[in-house]
């Protein structure tokens, strides 16, 4: 799945999400916009990390500091997203876990995270099944082989009886 689909689908998902009140009070427009804002500033980060070679997200993996704010983790998350080693997929899954549990995310970020969350849990299933699948290929090909090496041996077995077979009829014949 593509991180474009996966953005439009959680575009798509978020659009009718409920808006959790923030601990100050401000007007419910206020706090749309703020929502909203926050929102599509993690979508944009989102779109911009999709179109980076895996060489500049090491480069800005490497040059990031400790994240500190839930902005900070999330691009940390996505950063590691990007990646298709076995590690860092583990490594974005549990950064999206953790930050599902920072209090300060809105009800469609936190949707968001847990798309995220899953989506990397989902990569980690399929990378672990598609190890075991190569595993089990090298065994049927290992397989394969020996029983491909007893063939031959077989038909040379065979190709010798048939030989004695024509050797004793012909010193019978004489």
């Amino acid at each position: 799945m593509s991180r474009t689909v996966v953005a439009l689908l959680c575009l798509a998902l978020l659009g009718g999400c409920a808006v959790s009140t923030p601990a100050k009070v401000i007007e419910p427009q206020e706090a749309d916009d703020v929502v909203t804002t926050s929102l599509q500033r993690w979508l944009s980060l989102q779109q911009d990390v999709s179109i980076m070679s895996e060489a500049q997200v090491s480069e800005r993996i490497r040059a990031l500091e400790p994240p500190v704010d839930a902005d900070d983790v999330y691009y940390y998350g996505l950063l590691h997203q990007q990646l298709n080693t076995f590690g860092a997929m583990t490594q974005a899954r549990d950064t999206f876990r953790t930050l599902m549990q920072q209090a300060e995310l809105s009800a469609s970020q936190r949707q968001l995270v847990g798309i995220l969350q899953q989506y990397n849990q989902s990569r980690i299933n399929g990378y672990l099944q598609l190890q075991e699948m190569q595993m089990q290929q090298q065994d049927l090909q290992a397989q394969l082989t020996a029983i491909q090496q007893e063939k031959q041996i077989l038909k040379q077995k065979i190709q010798a009886l048939t030989d004695l077979e024509a050797a004793i009829s012909t010193r019978r014949e004489q």
